[in-house]
């Protein structure tokens, strides 16, 4: 187990009162209107019996979280796929914009060659100035 892992871990204990290690995803997601990052956690919490989603932020403290239905899978679109296979620099990120304003759903930046663009979780694409366009409505 990583330090970081180790450090999630000690949160999630802490902050959900569980006493076991219990097992989890961890997804470091780029904030890129902050130049920081945070941990996108999914986890069973089996002494509530529940599916939970949460936010640890850099100093390893929870920060939201959210009882779910399902673990949190956050897999790669097709475009993605193809871009990391042509050599991209792929990594999860997120800002608050057109395409996701919940810090729960982070998308992909894709850097290939000399450009760079964005993918949500259902394979859409975006370009760089999406990032700053309202949401209709």
């Amino acid at each position: 187990m990583s330090n970081e892992e180790h450090q999630i871990l000690e949160a999630l204990q802490q902050y959900f009162d569980m006493t076991t290690t219990e097992d989890f995803s961890s997804h470091k997601i780029l904030r890129i209107d902050l130049n920081g990052h945070y941990y996108l956690i999914s986890f069973f919490d089996k002494k509530n019996g529940t599916i939970k989603v949460a936010i640890i932020n850099s100093n390893f403290e929870v920060s939201q979280f959210a009882d779910v239905h399902q673990p949190l899978i956050l897999k790669k679109p097709e475009t993605v796929i193809a871009a990391e296979s042509d050599g991209a620099l792929i990594e999860l990120v997120w800002r608050p914009c057109k395409i996701s304003y919940s810090p729960f759903y982070p998308f992909w930046r894709v850097s290939a060659k000399d450009e760079i663009y964005y993918v949500d979780r259902g394979g859409k694409i975006y370009s760089a100035t999406d990032l700053d366009k309202k949401r209709p409505g």
